[in-house]
């Protein structure tokens, strides 16, 4: 039976195996130079700056985690319907470049919090990781980059619906479950 109200956000997406995210700030982040070098440089300045070297990667391969993902992100934001642009790494590239990455609880949805991962990413494994996703990239020219996703803030209208329609922890009291326990 088909969801109608499933905002079919991972199918937009048109990836079709699992695939781990990154939050970043801006897209403009992973698009700044014509030249590779510069550009993960820059990357790495503007994305992967933090003191303990510490990220966080969420597993997604369907509408549900993406859904749930991006609910548990923007419950610390302003809004729940905010923008959120994501950089993405298949698992076996991760794992290719060396990334440990070490499951951890984390996030507002209890969904969510099943697919996160902790990445500790020094400034060259990141820098590492920039240049081959820059360089393996499939979206042709870097002005259009096919390695970072956006879900603009009419996809997270109809994602926040959806989750809202799912009863999603988000949109309830802390003390209530919601379907995703379930999941």
């Amino acid at each position: 039976m088909t969801d109608n109200n499933n905002p079919q956000a991972w199918e937009s997406l048109c990836l079709t195996e699992p695939v781990l995210i990154h939050k970043i700030d801006k897209k403009s982040y992973w698009i700044i130079s014509d030249d590779l070098d510069d550009r993960a440089r820059e990357a790495v300045n503007l994305i992967f700056n933090n003191e303990d070297d510490l990220y966080s990667f969420w597993k997604i391969g369907s509408d549900q985690e993406l859904s749930s993902v991006a609910m548990s992100i923007n419950a610390g934001r302003g809004s729940l319907k905010e923008q959120i642009d994501f950089i993405w790494v298949a698992p076996e590239e991760i794992e290719r470049i060396g990334i440990e990455l070490i499951p951890k609880l984390e996030g507002e949805c209890f969904q969510s919090q099943k697919l996160h991962y902790d990445a500790i990413l020094n400034k060259s494994l990141a820098l590492e990781l920039c240049k081959y996703l820059m360089s393996a990239d499939d979206g042709g020219s870097h002005q259009d980059s096919g390695r970072v996703l956006r879900l603009k803030k009419g996809k997270m209208k109809r994602i926040a619906a959806y989750m809202e329609s799912k009863a999603c922890r988000v949109f309830l009291l802390p003390e209530t479950d919601c379907e995703c326990i379930k999941i």
